[in-house]
């Protein structure tokens, strides 16, 4: 690996960003497509370069970052999987023990003439193309192999509460998400906040509300890996009732898992 592609791994490093946030996203259906974007699924992009090693730092949580030409992680195989098919952990099974707890260093460079086409795709499918790279990665460097298959399980349904909703319409078409510890700000469908709050309570949940429209959203909770200072605010759970006027029921339903069929430690660089 060259001494100026070490420096910009370096670099980038120190720019870390959370992909957990993964949250609130929707997903535009296009009706027509661009010379690029018809060029960007004719061939599909990848990394120009691509170097995996055992990751031997002390840092003690892992992480995902992303640059414009750029892409480097200190994570495990099952987190990269989750970012690579956009899911939560708990949509992902059969994978083996060490996929979970084995982290590796996985630094890859994107080139010009790849970043020419992302560049020209509007900015979500962009997203999905760098995470299509990733699972191409994934497929040649540590043997993915995977099928779906629906599967009944435990879900909450996301239902109006018994006095009514506390919701307020928003003035925007814009869907997004905001969380710093344990208060999240967002704006978007409610079928975006049940996404965002599968995450939270870690476990599928769909809207059962009814209810249309965009809002703007604020929702204060706590758990036992708060902050201190957040010991009085109530449960997630009391939380969508007493702030949003909105509740959580247990339910079982079918949901699409993704099921790896092979999966091998990758060889290293």
């Amino acid at each position: 690996m060259s001494s100026s592609f070490s420096m910009r791994l370096r670099a980038m490093r120190l720019r870390s960003f959370s992909v957990f946030l993964l949250a609130l996203a929707a997903l535009p259906a296009f009706a027509q497509t661009s010379g690029a974007q018809q060029a960007a699924t004719q061939t599909p992009p990848a990394f120009e370069v691509v170097a995996i090693k055992l990751y031997k730092g002390d840092y003690h949580y892992g992480f995902i970052n992303g640059t414009r030409d750029m892409f480097s992680s200190n994570e495990d195989a099952l987190r990269l999987m989750q970012y690579a098919f956009n899911v939560p952990v708990w949509e992902i099974a059969g994978y083996p023990d060490w996929a979970g707890s084995v982290r590796y260093q996985v630094d890859a460079k994107i080139d010009d003439d790849t970043l020419a086409v992302l560049d020209k795709l509007p900015g979500e499918e962009r997203s999905e193309r760098r995470r299509e790279m990733l699972l191409a990665v994934l497929v040649d460097r540590f043997g993915l192999k995977y099928h779906h298959e629906t599967k009944v399980m435990p879900v909450y349904e996301l239902v109006v509460a018994r006095h009514g909703p506390k919701l307020t319409q928003s003035k925007t078409t814009k869907t997004s998400t905001t969380q710093r510890n344990n208060t999240m700000k967002g704006t978007g469908t409610l079928s975006d906040l049940a996404i965002w709050l599968s995450r939270i309570v870690d476990r599928p949940t769909l809207d059962k509300t009814n209810l249309a429209g965009r809002y703007d959203v604020q929702l204060t909770w706590s758990n036992e890996n708060g902050p201190a200072d957040e010991d009085t605010a109530p449960s997630i759970f009391t939380a969508l009732t007493e702030q949003l006027g909105l509740k959580l029921i247990s339910a079982k339903a079918p949901v699409d898992t993704i099921v790896i069929d092979a999966l091998t430690k990758p060889t290293l660089d």
